[in-house]
């Protein structure tokens, strides 16, 4: 190991300490994409497992419809839908997934905000395709035929981009590897040259790109997306803190793994150091 790096890492080990970040410096990948909801000041939906599907829908539909305008909220919304359908009896999970289905796809046909409603159909839908591994070449006909009706009604927009990125390597898995040719990672840096200048939304592209694999053009991308974000909010003390967590748990997955560290992360990492913590003694 060459000064430098021993040098961040002493930097670290120190900053672990003064944040209180040691328990969860090393990020757990998780199937669904974490949407930040809380970290942008916004309160997550809590479906019940213990209630009936009839009355989780009505929370579902009570939350999307006060934040009709917030594509995140509803990502994260349908993210807790399939969450709760996977934790419940068999019995109840198909009729949520019933209900929700048919939810879904008429609010396609009646809703005056066709863009979003069709990225909730397709994210929706996809989450579903993803989950399940029998054989059907029909669903996937059926769900290309969706992402072709979004072609033409979403071009040039960076949430389909997004939801693109976010849905094909879940997808990858799929028997046959009817999706595996699709590119999510072109999807993102679509999305990342058209993106709106939203510190939520290049958030969730940072996720995105990390949700890719551990291949270092991911990391770089995710970081460029993080830190655009981060310039984007720089008072959001909260964001500032997950970052950092998040670049430490990149840094230690280098060291853990004994593969030599970018550079640029070294740097990344030590100047978000700095900027949260300008008085630390090991900087």
């Amino acid at each position: 190991m060459n000064k430098h790096s021993g040098f961040l890492r002493e930097i670290i080990f120190c900053c672990l300490i003064g944040f209180h970040l040691i328990p969860s410096v090393c990020i757990a990948k998780s199937t669904l994409t974490d949407f930040g909801l809380p970290l942008f000041g916004f309160v997550e939906l809590r479906l019940e497992k213990e209630k009936s599907p009839e009355f989780n829908m009505q929370l579902l539909k009570k939350f999307l419809s006060e934040n009709n305008d917030r594509m995140f909220h509803h990502l994260h919304a349908i993210n807790a839908l399939i969450g709760l359908m996977k934790l419940s009896e068999e019995g109840k999970s198909k009729e949520l997934k019933r209900f929700a289905t048919e939810f879904f796809a008429n609010q396609v046909k009646i809703s005056s905000d066709s863009r979003q409603t069709l990225l909730d159909e397709i994210y929706f839908s996809g989450l579903l395709l993803a989950d399940d591994k029998g054989p059907d070449e029909g669903k996937n006909k059926s769900f290309e035929e969706l992402l072709l009706k979004a072609e033409d009604a979403l071009p040039g927009i960076p949430e389909y981009d997004l939801v693109k990125g976010i849905l094909f390597p879940l997808l990858r898995d799929r028997p046959m590897g009817y999706f595996a040719p699709m590119r999510p990672f072109e999807d993102l840096r679509r999305a990342a040259v058209s993106a709106p200048p939203s510190s939520h939304f290049h958030f969730v592209l940072g996720q995105a790109f990390r949700a890719l694999g551990s291949q270092e053009s991911n990391l770089y991308h995710a970081i460029v997306a993080y830190e655009k974000s981060s310039s984007l909010n720089p008072a959001n003390e909260r964001l500032q803190n997950t970052l950092l967590g998040l670049y430490m748990g990149f840094h230690e997955s280098y060291q853990s793994e004994g593969k030599k560290e970018p550079f640029w992360l070294e740097e990344t990492v030590y100047k978000k150091i700095l900027v949260l913590s300008p008085n630390n003694p090991c900087a």
